[in-house]
């Protein structure tokens, strides 16, 4: 069973990282070794477990067939212009 971290990472984009800390979730021990909640909710790189939804990865997409947009590659104005 997973266990919600004490805090979450939220990735910050390019330079989303502080020297000596993991740029992952971090348990309640981490959060005190390494500075505090505090802290590291102000750098702006993590956020309480529960409020982070980019922790938990992106969404699979489970569009269907069906949901997908038609192919224009056979269309009559498509084959039309095949035939100039």
């Amino acid at each position: 069973m997973l266990t919600k971290p004490a805090l979450a990472y939220t990735g910050g984009g390019f330079g989303g990282a502080l020297p000596e800390i993991p740029a992952r979730d971090l348990s309640d021990d981490e959060v005190e070794r390494y500075g505090g909640e505090a802290a590291l909710i102000a750098s702006g790189l993590y956020v309480k477990g529960a409020d982070n939804k980019k922790a938990a990865g992106p969404k699979e997409n489970k569009a269907k067939a069906a949901d997908a947009p038609p192919d224009a590659s056979n269309t009559p104005a498509v084959e039309a212009a095949k035939e100039v």
